[in-house]
């Protein structure tokens, strides 16, 4: 379906600096070129995703325009394959397909996108918005592998071993964060300190055996041939290599696995979050937080802790080998070490639980964030005194938690270091004797004791190492719950899937009389068909809306009207696709931008206000600031216009974050400002809820006109000469009177069938 040709250096254009050339005698509009859809999902398992790329208006006569993809947080030859070429329209040809091969992988990854962007048109002009297109790519394995499928399921994880869970999640960490390098420069440094530290007892045994003994074969023996420089040798033996492994612990800091690691379960929880359902964020809404911040960077901890193991266990075997050699005699008292080590470690795993403080810590959190939250009422109620007293009660749980964790921690690093000096110990009487006698050299008994104590120092942190591996298998399993609850995209994907192909959209035309436009596109309705739906947690009212059927034409103003917990919000979520319908189809053609204004007003406090209102604009140059400026004057908020850019330039002001200025300004302009960023990103749809509650009715006509303006001119204050490109505004809006929706085209009635709990129906007026 593609016509490749050569097109990867091409520059990405979506706007041409003169008119398209049309064909000798041809007048009228230039056909445009844009994708079907903003988004599109693909399943990676499928192998491949297509995406459709469409021409509107005249078809009489062939166009092109190249294609590419570009890297997103999926990244071609990872995730999917890159593709480039042209597109070439033939007369009557209205849509072409690109398909975009995904690569097939058995770890779990979070949802990952690219971008696909049309570039250098030919006899055609690209969509404004849709001359790009973002791909989802929709991962079904579970996490962290799919060997525990059956058991995530049915939320069964008693029945998943723990340590085939940590096993698994350390193999998905390394494999997706790429740290089999990194890991392998950790290991190897721990090796050379651990030979570093067999060298200096070599060093010191041949120091006492050799260099400061006085015997027949000594001068032999020495490195040079008198004692002085042979001393000077052993110290310069003892320095240089410690310069060396300051370099080597340098690099194993710079290759930072545990914070690779961190980064990688950070960045996958953070874009699962992103794609949740609204019901799996309303489950974490308390604890995102913590298992963003704290779980995520214990199971890090865990899972470096495993490369730290495997180096304690190797570094006990070369001490060991090293006692074979030179000290067969000492084995027993070794592998003492190591029992005793193991032993106290199990009795103390037996005899008490590390006291946690999870739970005590979430409670504070949790406290904190409700005071946060509920400081009016707190502050109406006069609750300080209350509020002052449970938190300090929270805090001193915690306190008393910490104090006895660090007690037992005590008691246990005393148990565990005791062992291998009461073995040094035997040594030192059962040794000391031989050497008295003159079977072992001072030097061998000397070493012999340092590596008694070096290995049950080295067992001792290996067993440490274990019993922080399993204090991460808590917060491991929540971030394994956390990683397969429920997303939209599967819900999405099916939308997607039930959409009617591309070009039988044409056949669902519904133009009202005093629209016209030359675009077939404009004529698609937005329609419900027997939509009802119904929220699953709700046993009172299960139902919501009951047999839906309408179908609004693009470029009108409808107003939803009805009586209190009638469903409008409900209406207004499912037009949105915030929500999907139980049952039915509601149809929103996909080419078509639609933005749902919640009627709470929502900023980002940290950024400044032309971040603020520029969030849904691609980009934002000089010529938008303006643009911004302008509608802040329709809605009466020119006196804001002051901390935006002027004259292109930045000033304290406008870099200033917007938290202050948001907090010093009224709930009117609070909410006329919000209105002002959904007019500034000018999308084909907007979904407006209650924008006229607890407004003056100066201020009630001042939106009415600048609604009707943002209708009539396809976008507030966009430029008139590009009108005629620009797809219809449609405007949904709910309202509490009906006399607020009287300026509207078209009214959306809800009506319950029955009593207070039944479903509603729509009536179009």
């Amino acid at each position: 379906d593609t016509h490749h040709r050569n097109a990867e250096t091409a520059p990405l254009l979506h706007a041409v600096s003169e008119p398209p050339r049309l064909p000798s005698g041809d007048v009228g509009i230039p056909p445009i070129v844009q994708f079907g859809r903003f988004i599109y999902y693909g399943e990676v398992a499928s192998g491949k995703v297509e995406i459709q790329v469409m021409r509107h208006g005249p078809t009489q006569h062939s166009c092109s325009a190249r294609f590419r993809t570009v890297d997103g947080s999926a990244v071609a030859g990872e995730t999917f394959q890159p593709v480039f070429g042209e597109l070439l329209f033939e007369p009557g040809e209205v849509v072409k397909t690109i398909s975009v091969p995904f690569i097939k992988a058995d770890l779990f990854r979070a949802t990952l996108e690219f971008t696909m962007k049309l570039s250098c048109p030919h006899d055609c002009v690209l969509g404004a918005y849709l001359y790009k297109c973002r791909v989802k790519c929709v991962d079904m394995n579970w996490f962290p592998a799919n060997e525990f499928q059956d058991s995530l399921q049915r939320n069964a994880f008693s029945e998943i071993p723990k340590l085939q869970l940590y096993l698994a999640f350390c193999r998905w960490v390394v494999k997706r964060a790429k740290l089999e390098r990194r890991c392998a420069v950790v290991v190897i440094v721990e090796l050379l300190q651990s030979a570093y530290s067999i060298f200096l007892v070599w060093l010191d045994m041949y120091l006492v055996n050799t260099v400061l003994v006085d015997t027949d074969d000594t001068e032999r023996k020495l490195l040079v041939p008198t004692r002085t420089g042979t001393l000077a040798a052993i110290a310069a033996l003892q320095v240089m290599p410690f310069i060396l492994l300051h370099a080597a612990d340098w690099l194993r800091l710079h290759v930072d696995v545990e914070g690779l690691a961190c980064h990688q379960i950070r960045k996958s929880i953070f874009r699962r979050y992103m794609n949740f359902s609204e019901k799996s964020m309303d489950q974490v809404a308390h604890t995102f937080a913590f298992t963003l911040e704290d779980e995520a960077k214990a199971v890090a901890g865990g899972v470096t802790r495993a490369f730290s193991l495997a180096c304690r266990v190797v570094d006990v075997f070369i001490n060991v080998a090293f006692i074979i050699i030179k000290s067969p005699s000492a084995i027993p008292l070794v592998a003492a070490v190591c029992l005793c080590v193991v032993l106290c470690g199990l009795v103390r795993q037996v005899m008490g639980k590390r006291p946690g403080i999870k739970q005590e810590t979430a409670e504070m959190s949790l406290y904190v964030f409700e005071s946060s939250s509920r400081m009016a009422l707190i502050h109406g109620f006069r609750m300080r005194p209350a509020q002052n007293e449970g938190f300090a009660a929270v805090d001193k749980r915690v306190q008393n938690k910490t104090v006895s964790r660090a007690k037992f921690e005590l008691n246990s690093r005393y148990l565990l270091a005791m062992m291998p000096l009461v073995i040094a110990a035997v040594q030192i009487v059962r040794g000391g004797n031989r050497v008295l006698e003159g079977e072992v050299e001072v030097g061998t008994f000397l070493a012999t004791i340092a590596i008694i104590k070096k290995v049950g120092v080295e067992v001792t942190r290996a067993h440490n190492e274990v019993v922080d591996i399993h204090a991460s298998f808590p917060a491991m399993e929540s971030i394994v719950r956390f990683m397969n609850m429920s997303t939209d995209v599967c819900a999405w994907m099916e939308v997607a899937r039930e959409e009617p192909a591309t070009e039988d959209l044409q056949d669902q035309v519904v133009t009202p009389v005093f629209i016209t436009t030359p675009y077939g596109v404009d004529s698609l309705p937005l329609a419900a068909s027997g939509v009802e739906f119904g929220y699953p947690d709700a046993s009172d009212r299960p139902c919501v809306l009951r047999g839906v059927n309408f179908a609004i034409p693009q470029g009108t103003i409808v107003s939803v009207q009805g009586p209190h917990l009638a469903g409008k919000t409900t209406l207004l979520r499912l037009l949105a696709q915030s929500i999907f319908p139980s049952k039915g189809k509601m149809m929103v053609p996909p080419h078509l931008r639609v933005l749902f204004v919640h009627a709470e007003t929502l900023f980002f406090e940290r950024r400044s206000l032309l971040e603020n209102l520029s969030v849904g604009l691609i980009d934002c140059d000089a010529a938008q600031v303006e643009r911004i400026k302008d509608i802040l004057g329709e809605l009466g908020l020119s006196r804001l216009a002051k901390h935006l850019p002027a004259d292109g330039s930045e000033t304290p002001e406008s870099k200033a974050p917007a938290g202050d200025l948001i907090d010093a300004i009224s709930g009117t302009e609070r909410k006329l400002l919000s209105l002002a960023r959904a007019f500034v990103m000018n999308p084909e749809v907007m979904v407006l809820q209650t924008p006229f509650a607890n407004m003056s009715w100066d201020v009630d006509e001042r939106i009415k006109e600048t609604l009707k303006k943002h209708c009539r001119e396809r976008g507030l204050r966009m430029p008139p000469k590009d009108r005629g490109r620009r797809r219809l505004r449609t405007v949904v809006l709910s309202i509490e009177d009906p006399e607020e929706g009287e300026f509207a085209d078209i009214h959306l009635e809800l009506r319950r069938e029955g009593g207070p709990d039944s479903a509603s129906t729509v009536r179009v007026l």
